[in-house]
């Protein structure tokens, strides 16, 4: 369930060692697999702090992680020693929150990361929104909805039908996909929300041809 958190990190890893200054906001492709500086929001998730009862999720990975979560959620930049353990905690709200001891030249620090679905929930419909970003890169928007078996599922926060050019948009540097034309197969239609304008951009494959 977590691997791909872990892989998120590996990468993130790879993008803050190769980069010296950040992704282009205006490219959509760009920074995709994001995480804390970002497009004027604050950093960090959106699922709430205060939690407490932390869990440890760990895949034990490259540096370990097989320690034991701190009782009370950790502050996002605190320091911490047991790199790549993976912690999840409960919100004041109810969202599930998770936080990972992450090292980075030389300093291990506590980092929000991208939310994983599976764990059960209490209230079917229930939509949790976060905001993860780290050095650099721009925020980027993860969402998890408890579902009808009472378990957290991914969503991608997108409108569910393709959003018209230049309409308002609530998630900054956050691409949506749409399959709209018809005899073309797959995702061909992308939906950007611009930043800071926050407004969306449309670049369709069929719209051309």
């Amino acid at each position: 369930m977590l691997r791909g958190r872990g892989l998120l990190l590996l990468a993130l890893f790879s993008f803050l060692v190769a980069c010296d200054g950040g992704v282009r906001e205006d490219d959509p492709r760009g920074g995709q697999s994001a995480e804390q500086g970002g497009d004027g929001d604050a950093g960090g998730t959106a699922a709430g702090g205060g939690g407490a009862g932390g869990t440890a999720n760990g895949d034990p990975d490259p540096g370990g992680g097989g320690g034991a979560c701190p009782e009370q959620q950790p502050a996002i930049t605190s320091d911490c020693s047991d790199a790549w353990l993976d912690c999840e905690y409960r919100g004041d709200d109810g969202c599930p929150v998770f936080v990972t001891c992450f090292e980075y030249l030389g300093r291990i620090s506590w980092v929000d990361t991208s939310p994983s679905p599976g764990g059960a929930c209490e209230q079917p419909g229930k939509l949790c929104e976060y905001a993860v970003a780290v050095g650099d890169s721009p925020t980027r928007y993860y969402g998890l909805r408890c579902d009808e078996s009472r378990t957290w599922e991914s969503d991608d926060l997108c409108p569910e039908a393709l959003p018209e050019a230049g309409s308002p948009c609530a998630y900054g540097n956050h691409l949506c996909d749409y399959d709209v034309c018809g005899e073309i197969d797959g995702e061909e239609t992308s939906a950007w929300c611009s930043s800071p304008e926050r407004t969306w951009s449309i670049t369709a494959r069929c719209a051309s041809e």
